[in-house]
């Protein structure tokens, strides 16, 4: 029987539907991990199929079809090829023989020889090949015949070679296994090729691989007796170790275990090593119980031997020590949800000694916090609990109690508080209509207990909040942890003027809205506001009870024009914006009674009353793209008036350009009291079509000292969250004292072959002296399997320099490690 074109729907005859469900086979259909896709989705087939073959056999005697010369089998997203094909009706055995290639989706399996036993659940595969692509489209595959094409077309991001593959039920067992992401090139070596004599695979968890042996472009270069290899993003295994030297505790050496724990909570089991203190375990559980919740709670524990060294030399310090830490979110239903954020330490270093940002070694404190929230159409209720431990001072345990030595360490504070503990509610009515009227009111009510951390150490600002940013008075050592470098203030360790140790504050602040917008483009917004505060002190020494009320009034005018011009009768070729606004701003205090004018909280820091005019104007140029416009340059400018002391108030200007390879932004502030440039904040970034890039930040913001010396930030930032005086700062400078004048560059220069070389530098220009810099090689291969870095980074004050390396191979993992000699 000769059938050149056999196109029949799967239940045409018998026959098609032994192939029909052999090729299917149902129960070799494997766990739905994303891993375990690259086998099974080569051996699925749609409902329609269509068969194609030079000659077709069909014996009835024994129930056997056998296809020869061109096999065909084709579907919705699926070919199969080979040279033969036998379908064995009666053992319900399929067999393809010959240049076999089956393609699917972006993957190619290409083998000698498959065969399909249905009875036994049982495949086998004969010198098989398995690729993922990237790049190529399934036509480009179609039209490829033979094996070569197959593997030169687009981008093989994962190529898995086995001599002899047999399966039974989800299991593999792979002979002569060679595995690897790299696509180096026809007749190029792979940058890296894990090998092994034999593989047990379970596909979608985990392979065992038996004397496995990573080689470098074909030389063998390391060996194990046994390696485990995880097959699913949540998959049990070890993790990369890591490696890094510390200058104070020697080398580290650390090693991960992660375990899933069902399908919405894992866990990682660390072990460290540090030749100067010991062993340290740690552990991570991360979970998310219900829709919309989330929790990661960390803990681990060090018996520490240099801790014991340090008190047989008669020094204080922790020998058990841990640390515990929590971070959750958690729905309730009807509104109601959970927020927490837990950090404890067992002594005040512990944090220093094993974080490895600079955050964690200069924070001052840990703080912890509990919400219970509600949210409603038109109101919000937050319980809040929380509280800070002190880490101020080292050697420092968690329930240390004031000691003689520790109050002297503090300069003689006589609260001596090593944690902080806090506790609110804060009740806030959304606004809503005053009846028919173009009118809205809303209502903030809050109640807190405060406690100033031992009176703000180092904290001479006028926020009056604790800041481990705020460096010491010009002069003093930046390495003095005792009271606070200058006179007066709120680090002085004296209960004085402008301190409160412990108050229960009660906010009252109503407001009203009025919103206003005419159909010819005018927009204007008013409000109204008043914040009480009442202050009832408690704890030693505390004052009396005060209260002090703040009255804000704003209004603002604006509209916005645009024109768009063409360069032809139907393209638009430029945009251009233009926006003027005026903004009224005044506070007033008021209804104000007690002895004590400065407070510890962000709330009520307001020094004096304002009356503000600010005119604003803002200009910009829009290109077309695709589906619009874009912002290309923008202009804007500002203008203060004090209508109180009836002179000019500061001036700015801010200047953003987006345009590809250029983009960056300028602000200039301006005193015309001072007759001082008081804020110059300015960012570049040049990029090419390489990937070479440079990028600048400059940034001047000068302070003048007041009264009492302290400085004060000229660019007035302190008030701008009140809408009163502005300045454009970022927000984490506005407690910031002393005068920052510091210059930073960081570029990338690709120099070819895959290598680029990289580097920063951060000046201080007010002290003359460099800050940090570093540099860096890295390679990325071609075929991007594999890269590697190793950057050396100096800072201000070290001997040595930091280095830092990693090592990438695509899928297997990344390892890496540093130098750290300044801790």
């Amino acid at each position: 029987m000769l059938h050149p074109h056999l196109n029949l729907p799967s239940a045409g005859c018998p026959v098609l539907l032994l192939l029909f469900f052999i090729v299917l086979m149902p129960n070799f259909a494997v766990a739905e991990e994303p891993a375990a896709e690259v086998f099974s989705r080569l051996l699925l087939a749609p409902s329609r199929l269509s068969i194609e073959a030079e000659r077709l056999v069909h014996r009835s005697a024994d129930g056997m079809l056998q296809l020869t010369c061109g096999v065909r089998i084709r579907g919705e997203g699926l070919e199969l090829r080979a040279e033969q094909a036998w379908l064995d009706a009666a053992h319900d055995l399929v067999v393809l023989e010959g240049g076999v290639q089956v393609l699917q989706d972006g993957l190619v399996l290409l083998a000698e020889r498959v065969s399909l036993d249905r009875r036994q659940s049982k495949v086998v595969l004969d010198r098989a090949t398995i690729l993922i692509k990237e790049g190529g489209t399934a036509a480009d595959m179609r039209r490829c015949r033979s094996a070569t094409g197959l593997v030169e077309t687009g981008i093989n991001s994962m190529r898995l070679d086995g001599q002899r593959w047999v399966r039974e039920g989800r299991r593999w067992k792979i002979q002569d296994v060679r595995f690897t992401a790299c696509d180096c090139g026809a007749g190029e070596r792979p940058s890296w090729e894990l090998r092994a004599g034999e593989a047990d695979v379970l596909l979608g968890d985990r392979a065992w691989l038996f004397w496995p042996v990573l080689a470098l472009k074909g030389l063998p270069v390391f060996i194990l007796p046994v390696a485990y290899l995880p097959l699913a993003d949540r998959q049990t295994g070890l993790m990369m170790p890591r490696v890094g030297y510390s200058g104070r505790d020697g080398f580290v050496l650390s090693e991960s275990l992660f375990v899933t724990l069902g399908r919405s909570a894992d866990t990682t089991l660390s072990l460290d090593w540090f030749e100067e203190r010991g062993f340290r375990p740690r552990i991570e559980i991360r979970a998310t119980p219900v829709a919309g919740s989330w929790v990661v709670a960390r803990g681990s524990f060090i018996d520490d031997a240099k801790a014991q060294k340090a008190m047989e030399e008669g020094l204080r310090a922790a020998e058990f020590r841990g640390s515990a830490e929590l971070d959750a979110r958690m729905p309730f239903g009807g509104g109601w949800g959970l927020r927490g954020r837990l950090r404890l330490y067992s002594d005040s270093d512990m944090s220093r000694d094993f974080s490895s940002g600079m955050d964690g070694r200069a924070a001052d404190l840990a703080p912890s916090r509990l919400i219970v929230d509600w949210r409603g159409e038109d109101a919000w209720l937050g319980l809040d609990a929380a509280w800070r431990q002190d880490l101020r001072v080292s050697a420092v345990d968690l329930f240390s109690s004031a000691g003689p030595d520790l109050l002297e360490r503090l300069g003689g504070d006589p609260v001596g508080d090593t944690i902080q503990r806090l506790g609110a509610f804060d009740l806030r009515m959304l606004p809503r209509p005053v009846m028919q009227w173009p009118i809205h009111w809303s209502l903030r009510l809050e109640g807190a207990n405060l406690s100033s951390l031992q009176a703000a150490w180092r904290d001479w600002g006028l926020d009056g909040t604790p800041n481990p940013r705020e460096p010491a008075y010009s002069g003093e050592s930046i390495s003095d942890y005792g009271a606070d470098d200058g006179p007066g203030g709120e680090g002085d360790g004296q209960l004085g003027d402008g301190e409160l140790r412990r108050a229960f504050r009660v906010l009252i602040a109503p407001r009203l809205d009025v919103p206003l917008h005419f159909e010819w483009g005018l927009q204007a917004d008013a409000f109204v506001s008043h914040r009480q505060f009442v202050y009832l002190p408690h704890g030693p020494e505390a004052p009396g009870a005060s209260t002090r009320g703040l009255s804000l009034v704003g209004l603002s005018l604006g509209t916005e024009l645009g024109r768009l011009y063409r360069s032809s009768k139907d393209d638009w070729s430029l945009g251009h914006s233009i926006s003027p606004r005026v903004r009224f701003l005044g506070a007033w205090r008021g209804l104000a009674q007690g002895e004590v004018r400065h407070v510890l909280d962000a709330e009520d820091r307001l020094l004096g009353d304002a009356v503000q005019v600010l005119a604003e104007l803002e200009t910009a140029l829009h290109l077309p793209e695709q589906w619009g416009f874009r912002r290309a340059l923008r202009l804007r400018l500002w203008q203060a008036l004090d209508l109180r002391s009836g002179r000019m108030g500061q001036a700015a200007a801010e200047l953003e350009l987006a345009q590809v390879p250029i983009s960056g932004r300028v602000v200039v502030v301006m005193d015309w009291h001072e007759q001082l440039i008081a804020e110059v904040d300015a960012q570049l970034r040049l990029v090419d079509g390489r990937g070479d890039f440079l990028r600048a930040a400059y940034l001047h913001l000068p302070s003048v000292y007041d009264d009492a010396g302290r400085p004060l930030p000229l660019a007035e930032r302190c008030q701008r969250e009140l809408n009163v005086l502005f300045g454009l700062a970022p927000e984490a400078y506005r407690a910031l004292g002393e005068s920052l004048h510091v210059l930073g560059l960081d570029a990338r220069l690709v120099l070819g072959w895959g290598l680029s070389l990289q580097g920063g530098v951060h000046i201080n220009l007010r002290d003359r002296w460099v800050d940090w810099f570093d540099a860096g090689l890295t390679y990325r291969s071609d075929c991007r399997c594999w890269a590697t870095s190793i950057t050396v980074r100096k800072w201000r004050g070290q001997d040595l320099p930091d280095v830092f390396f990693w090592l990438d191979l695509s899928v297997l993992g990344r390892a890496g490690g540093s130098s750290a000699s300044r801790f």
